[in-house]
C-alpha cells in the first residue's frame, strides 16, 4: 500500500488529510507533545465522519491534561472511534507474514523482524538483533545495510569525532536501550572498514560474507 508517512512536527491537525493512521505511545502522548494532535484528529474525524486509526501500546490511551477523570481514556469519552493495540497487531502481522528467529520477547519492531526472516532464508545469522547487524555476515539485501547508509549519507561534514556517541543516540528512537551499544558498534565497525564512502560502502555490502 502507498502512503505518505508525516512526522508528528509537521501535522497540522486542522489540514491533514484523511484516511489517517496514526502510530503513538502513551509516552508519546503524555511526554513529547501529542495529546493535543490525537484529540484534535479524533475530534475532526469524528465530525468529518473520516478514517483515522490511532494505534498505540494499550487499547484504552488516555490524554489526562485534558480528561479530569482519572483513568477515563479517548475510548471512554468518545466513544466510536478505532484505536487499535500494537502489540496485537504486531503479533497478527509477523505470524501471517514472517518468518523471524528474534525472540517477540526482545523486540516488537517489525523492521528487525523482516531482516530476520531475509537472513534466515539465506542462511545468515537471524536469532537475534545483534546477529542482524553483524554487517560481516548480512545479506547484501538484508535492510539492516539501509541503516548503515543512512549515517553515511548525513555525514556531509565529515564530522566523525565521538561517532559512537552520535550513533547510539541517533539509534535510540527505534532500539530497545540493551541493543543500542551493540548495534552501534557493528554500524561503526563497518563505516571505519569503508572510511566513511559511500562507494566503498556498496562495493562491501556486495561482497560475499565470506570475504568481508
Amino acid at each position: 500500500m502507498d502512503y505518505d508517512h508525516v512526522s508528528t512536527d509537521d501535522v497540522d491537525p486542522s489540514e491533514v488529510s484523511f484516511p489517517l493512521l496514526h502510530v503513538v505511545t502513551q509516552e508519546g502522548i503524555d511526554e513529547y507533545g501529542e495529546e493535543t494532535v490525537v484529540r484534535q484528529l479524533v475530534k475532526r474525524s469524528l465530525d468529518e465522519e473520516a478514517r483515522y486509526v490511532l494505534v498505540t501500546d494499550t487499547a484504552a490511551p488516555k490524554t489526562p491534561t485534558y480528561t479530569m477523570k482519572p483513568g477515563k481514556s479517548i475510548v471512554d469519552e468518545f466513544g466510536d472511534i478505532a484505536v487499535r493495540d500494537y502489540e496485537h497487531l504486531s503479533s497478527e502481522f509477523l505470524e501471517n507474514h514472517l518468518d523471524s528467529h528474534v525472540p517477540v520477547v526482545d523486540t516488537r519492531n517489525i523492521f528487525f523482524h523482516a531482516a530476520s526472516t531475509i537472513h534466515h532464508r539465506q542462511g545468515a545469522p537471524a536469532g537475534s538483533i545483534d546477529d542482524l547487524f553483524d554487517y560481516t555476515e548480512a545479506p547484501p539485501d538484508s535492510p539492516v545495510w539501509e541503516s548503515i547508509r543512512y549515517f553515511v549519507r548525513h555525514d556531509l561534514e565529515n564530522v566523525l569525532d565521538n561517532y559512537s556517541e552520535r550513533i547510539r543516540e541517533a539509534l535510540r528512537s527505534w532500539t530497545e536501550r540493551g541493543d543500542t551499544q551493540r548495534v552501534a558498534n557493528h554500524i561503526l565497525e563497518a563505516l571505519q572498514i569503508c572510511e566513511y564512502d559511500p562507494k566503498m560502502l556498496e562495493q562491501y555490502r556486495q561482497r560475499s560474507p565470506n570475504h568481508r
